[in-house]
């Protein structure tokens, strides 16, 4: 497999190179569909070798610096291109920079306290790193880097359970530039960029026979987000079935019950007086309005939970790795709760069919998976199939690493755009496109564009999410630009207010009702 990650990084390198050079968009499916071939030939005239000697150490190291790099080159570049939504993305600066402020963990996107929507604890040691270096490139290299991690997590493990050291590079590769890998680093940082790597830890743990090990690993789990007793739970349970532990079950149990903690108790409190039901309920919202309908109608019709199941696209999770994972238990149980609940969530499409990050844990289940299933390819007809499971597993799905042409006059525009305000009225309230959010900073007085806007700032040639394009156009239309520039538009104040909001009643209650229920651009 030398042969193959030498070009392979040749190739990688000159792409990277070529643009730069040429700042025009470039996708690496194709490097994947040439590699995918070259590194099945390579499978079948090769032998398996238990190491590789130090003179070959130069090129694994080699191979996982340069993933780090592609990791933080990409997210850069989706940075600087605009492609990173404010939606996605600032949600957590902003908490971040509400912390030690009267406006507690407060997101100017949602204008709640968004632990109220999903209490993520592992925000919280980030929170002097963002008081000390306060960018939005911190939270981009974090969310690149514990991708990149995961991966690494992958090829020490497969190390320490006996693969050679190509294996598990095959292995990690296949998680690295998978299109599951590649939605996450694309949109920047978002709280699941943690769940791959922690995912990967827990179902480690429990191979070291460490109590310790396997509380922090849970720990860890759980501090992401809500869901993660889903995962947590029933892997913990059958551990203490199959052990006889009693500390298992324990901690299983614990789990569950902090599930119940944050949604009944925490989430309320969080969100204070401006409490709601959490609005992703909506997202099962044909079974019911509230928690407590939705699993009433749950358990009294199951039949169509399971056809909603069968219907979703719960398959193609599995089709990276041509199926394999489906031999290890271990993985199994911790997916099936989220598959789930994924599957029967049929009122929400990107939900239903795998896309976006909602599938990201459950992937890197799978690959954990095939460490533990490795033994049983161990004879020569089943060793080649494992290799060419991985080496074929990053050209399945879409949101392959695409690299995309800086947008150098939108980024000067915003610079001078928000200088001016910072330094006139850094107190006044401004409405803006979320697609500007991350540019604009967080010490200026943001607001997500809606009909009660009086200020606004338009690029209305960026992505206009959450509104449509030709409510943008509208504004720039009706409205005087008074900054004489190519691509953003500054209104100071917006005329016929009472148009404008006649012209959004409708159809801007519906967008901000898909926004708060997820229903975001993959």
């Amino acid at each position: 497999m030398k042969i193959y990650f030498i070009l392979y990084s040749i190739a990688f390198i000159l792409s990277m190179g070529f643009f730069l050079l040429c700042e025009q968009n470039f996708s690496i499916r194709p490097l994947q569909y040439v590699f995918s071939i070259l590194g099945i030939v390579c499978v079948f005239h090769s032998r398996k070798t238990s190491s590789q000697g130090l003179k070959d150490s130069w090129l694994v190291n080699t191979w996982i610096l340069l993933m780090l790099g592609v990791f933080l080159f990409t997210t850069a570049y989706a940075f600087r291109s605009f492609h990173i939504n404010g939606v996605d993305f600032s949600i957590f600066e902003w908490m971040l920079v509400n912390k030690p402020h009267s406006h507690y963990l407060h997101s100017a996107i949602y204008n709640v306290n968004h632990f109220g929507i999903h209490p993520s604890w592992i925000l919280l040691p980030l929170i002097p790193i963002y008081q000390i270096f306060a960018s939005p490139w911190v939270l981009l290299i974090i969310g690149a880097t514990v991708v990149w991690l995961a991966g690494l997590a992958l090829f020490h493990q497969g190390n320490i359970h006996g693969l050679t050291k190509w294996d598990s590079l095959i292995l990690a590769t296949g998680f690295w530039l998978s299109a599951f890998a590649g939605r996450l680093i694309q949109q920047g940082f978002r709280i699941e960029s943690f769940y791959p790597l922690a995912i990967i830890l827990f179902l480690h743990s429990f191979e070291t026979k460490s109590l310790y090990y396997i509380f922090f690993a849970a720990l860890f789990c759980l501090s992401i987000k809500e869901d993660a007793p889903l995962f947590v739970a029933p892997v913990l349970l059958l551990e203490s079935y199959r052990k006889q532990s009693y500390h298992y079950l324990l901690l299983g149990l614990f789990s569950l019950g902090f599930l119940v903690i944050q949604i009944k108790y925490l989430q309320p409190y969080f969100l204070g007086s401006t409490y709601i039901s959490p609005p992703y309920l909506k997202f099962w919202g044909h079974l019911g309005s509230n928690l407590n309908q939705i699993l009433w109608s749950a358990f009294s019709d199951p039949i169509e939970i399971c056809l909603d199941i069968l219907n979703s696209s719960w398959w193609t999770i599995y089709l990276p790795f041509l199926g394999l994972p489906l031999i290890s238990l271990r993985s199994t149980v911790c997916i099936l709760l989220p598959m789930l609940v994924l599957g029967s969530a049929s009122s929400h499409s990107q939900m239903h069919t795998y896309q976006s990050y909602y599938p990201v844990p459950l992937f890197a289940a799978l690959c954990w998976a095939m460490i533990e299933i490795y033994p049983y390819f161990q004879r020569p007809g089943r060793y080649k199939i494992w290799q060419v499971a991985c080496i074929l597993s990053p050209i399945w799905h879409s949101g392959w690493i695409t690299w995309r042409a800086p947008n150098h006059t939108l980024l000067h525009e915003v610079a001078i755009v928000r200088s001016k305000i910072q330094q006139v009225a850094p107190t006044l309230q401004v409405c803006a496109q979320p697609v500007l959010f991350p540019h604009l900073g967080t010490d200026i007085n943001l607001q997500l564009l809606d009909k009660n806007c009086h200020n606004a700032i338009l690029a209305p040639h960026a992505d206009p999410f959450p509104l449509q394009s030709n409510q943008i156009d509208w504004l720039v239309k009706y409205n005087q630009n008074i900054y004489p520039s190519e691509q953003l538009v500054v209104i100071p104040h917006i005329q016929q207010p009472n148009l404008w909001k006649s012209l959004l009643q409708k159809t801007f209650a519906k967008t901000i009702n898909k926004t708060k229920n997820g229903h975001k651009k993959a």
